[in-house]
């Protein structure tokens, strides 16, 4: 599995383990930042912000070195159902934010969409006999 890196948009050459403060790509990153007086926080707020992208690459879509985005579109590449797919992918998106978002709610809004799920492929398959 491809790991993609925090501070740039080619895949990170380490395990997820490795710290990011010995790879060049990160020591790059921070000369850039601290070569250009026109950044008014550290190095370090710079990171987060690129870590921390909330529309482009939030964190709580972005932990494990996979984006959720990148995930749903390969498991629901073979679905040939478009309500099935959108069902099974807000299921997977909700699984995968839960732990690092809304907790509890997001667990209970996955078993909202798998309900849904559930209760659409026992009508198709009700329908189909």
């Amino acid at each position: 599995m491809e790991i993609k890196c925090n501070y740039t948009e080619k895949p990170c050459p380490y395990p997820m383990d490795f710290d990011c403060s010995g790879c060049d790509i990160y020591k790059n990153a921070a000369m850039k930042f601290d070569n250009q007086p026109d950044y008014p926080y550290p190095f370090s707020e710079q990171v987060e912000k690129l870590k921390n992208d909330p529309v482009n690459h939030p964190a709580h879509y972005t932990a494990g070195g996979i984006e959720c985005i990148d995930a749903i579109a390969a498991a629901l590449t073979a679905q040939n159902d478009p309500m099935a797919a959108w069902l099974t992918g807000q299921c997977l998106k909700y699984l995968w934010r839960w732990p690092l978002k809304n907790g509890l709610e997001d667990l209970k809004k996955t078993r909202f969409y798998l309900d849904r799920l559930i209760k659409y492929m026992e009508e198709k398959n009700a329908n189909s006999i």
